[in-house]
């Protein structure tokens, strides 16, 4: 991982970028959609695949509510990457995600993600995040 900063506040960017990913995955294991979008900005932008763009909270929020309907279970991120300049970071990670859909054997996909980090209200948050799976289709 390397960091791109000038100034001394960039561990503490770091650490705060840390603590948005745990709790957002924190809360994909507890099945809590509300959490996850907490994670994003109010006006925020996911831009899943094969999914037209979701835009605010609540989109987001129940983009991922049909996820964890659907099987979603839990996602590891792993930052390869991260470059912090003022408020906004750009994030650059491996992403492993369990899917179980009812009835079906549980599945590990293996993908990569970038997130466009912003300060908001004090909080380091999710303002873009794009992400695909590697070999996965489109739906």
């Amino acid at each position: 991982m390397t960091v791109t900063e000038e100034n001394a506040s960039a561990t503490v960017a770091l650490q705060e970028i840390g603590d948005t990913n745990k709790r957002f995955t924190s809360a994909l294991a507890d099945g809590d959609a509300a959490t996850m979008a907490a994670c994003y900005t109010a006006a925020a932008l996911l831009l899943p695949p094969g999914y037209p763009a979701v835009s605010g909270r609540d989109g987001i929020r129940e983009f991922w509510s049909a996820g964890i309907a659907a099987g979603l279970r839990s996602v590891v991120l792993e930052t390869l990457d991260i470059q912090v300049f003022a408020d906004t970071a750009l994030e650059v990670g491996r992403a492993t995600a369990v899917v179980r859909p009812a009835g079906a054997a549980p599945r590990s996909d293996v993908g990569k993600y970038v997130v466009v980090h912003k300060r908001e209200n004090g909080s380091w948050l999710w303002a873009v995040d794009i992400f695909n799976f590697d070999g996965a289709e489109a739906s």
